[in-house]
């Protein structure tokens, strides 16, 4: 046990989600879905292996938009984009969702942000020397570059965020993206 001098009093208080009395009506499970109410940390294993997360802790805030708001915002951005943007802007729900992940699956999540990187790069890159080369053709150096942007946009979509809100219900957050063993560990509700 450590000494009273020796703790650190700066540091925030710390509390054991396994240990709560009522973990079981914090978070359950429904499918392939966890239920877990509003401002509540899932434990500190990996959502998709239910290793030991070692520390790694992760609280990104995620948007989740209805299915009419997002074919709102996709037939607005057709007619006029900047009416899409505060559209989907000022109809979308967030919530801070503190999760783990191992670390395997952290630097698998940190390759696909690299790709995704080296994508949108590329978008850039690939116009500017079919524009710098004259025996290029240009037209096909920005259809690459278009290509490289949506292909960067796709995979930062789909393997950039872990965990998805699939929907907002009375203070709850039902979230996809959990592995089956991280799941199985909850009760079904």
């Amino acid at each position: 046990m450590e000494s009273p001098q020796s703790a650190d009093p700066y540091a925030p208080p710390q509390a054991n989600l396994e240990l709560s009395p009522d973990h079981a009506n914090l978070i359950r499970r429904q499918g392939k879905l966890i239920v877990v109410k509003r401002d509540v940390p899932l434990p500190e294993r990996c959502v998709k292996c239910n290793r030991d997360a070692q520390g790694i802790r992760l609280s990104p805030r995620l948007f989740h938009y209805h299915w009419w708001l997002t074919l709102a915002v996709v037939v607005l951005l057709l007619l006029f984009w900047p009416l899409a943007l505060i559209v989907a802007l000022v109809g979308r729900n967030s919530a801070r969702v503190e999760f783990s992940l191992c670390s395997i699956h952290q630097r698998r999540r940190q390759v696909f942000a690299a790709l995704a990187l080296v994508f949108l790069s590329l978008s850039v890159v690939v116009p500017w020397i079919g524009f710098a080369t004259p025996a290029i053709d240009h037209d096909v150096t920005i259809g690459l570059g278009i290509m490289a942007f949506l292909i960067g946009l796709v995979i930062a979509a789909v393997r950039g965020q872990p965990l998805r809100i699939t929907q907002f219900k009375d203070d709850r957050l039902h979230l996809r993206g959990t592995g089956p063993e991280f799941r199985e560990s909850f009760d079904a509700l």
